[in-house]
């Protein structure tokens, strides 16, 4: 809701600018300011983009993992029986009744569900 805010601000400040009278902004100026906040909007929206990818792959994985699904880490088979998901840190952990996998640390990003 917020993001909807600040691009509605950098469009009516856009607009404010481009009209404003050539006595108090020129032409040139204009231009640049206007350049500048475009390429804010734009880049702000590349980011918006790219963070909701990954939290949505994130969302994936972490609902994968506790439906009971293997997830595939590196050369590692992760699952809810041999492993522990620690929000906080984004990372699988291997329990401590695991002989295989005690006390493994994966990281959530190097992680990918097999389909």
């Amino acid at each position: 809701m917020s993001r909807y805010a600040i691009i509605g601000a950098l469009i009516a400040f856009i607009l404010i600018v481009a009209f404003l009278d050539e006595k108090r902004l020129s032409k040139r100026a204009k231009i640049i300011v206007i350049s500048i906040l475009f390429a804010g909007l734009i880049g702000g929206f590349i980011y918006e983009q790219n963070n909701s990818t990954k939290y949505s792959k994130r969302e994936n994985l972490i609902n994968k993992f506790n439906q009971n699904i293997d997830i595939i880490c590196g050369d590692v088979i992760v699952n809810k029986s041999e492993f522990e998901f620690a929000n906080t840190t984004s990372t699988f952990i291997g329990k401590k009744s695991s002989q295989k996998y005690q006390n493994l640390v994966i990281s959530l990003k190097d992680c990918k569900v097999d389909e």
